[in-house]
């Protein structure tokens, strides 16, 4: 009986680690190790949601006011600065497209967490 529940928990430590520990105390530490890399990534991704997030509320708050500007200065604005405003606008696509790339990541990321 006893033979057959040290099989039992070692077929289980060769199932949790993979066959890489030789004992149920280097099994706990490779837990520990990979529970504590976990929490690290859950709080990785997390600043990272809300480095997204101010990314975005940055991005709306600078289109805004160039709209702002080509709606009350129209006229007055040079050409130079209306290339420069189309450059903004392709760069401001770019960006947002990779901000939601990231954010993707990041919900991938917690459904595998």
């Amino acid at each position: 009986m006893e033979a057959e529940k040290m099989n039992s928990i070692n077929e289980r430590l060769d199932e949790l680690t993979g066959g890489n520990t030789t004992d149920i105390n280097e099994a706990l530490d490779q837990w520990e190790n990979e529970r504590e890399a976990l929490s690290q990534f859950a709080d990785e991704n997390q600043a990272l949601e809300i480095y997204n997030r101010r990314l975005r509320l940055t991005l709306d708050m600078a289109e805004k006011a160039i709209s702002i500007l080509e709606s009350e200065a129209g006229m007055f604005i040079s050409q130079k600065t209306r290339d420069r405003m189309q450059q903004f606008r392709e760069q401001l696509g770019k960006t947002r497209n990779a901000a939601t790339q990231s954010k993707m990541i990041l919900d991938n990321a917690e459904v595998v967490a």
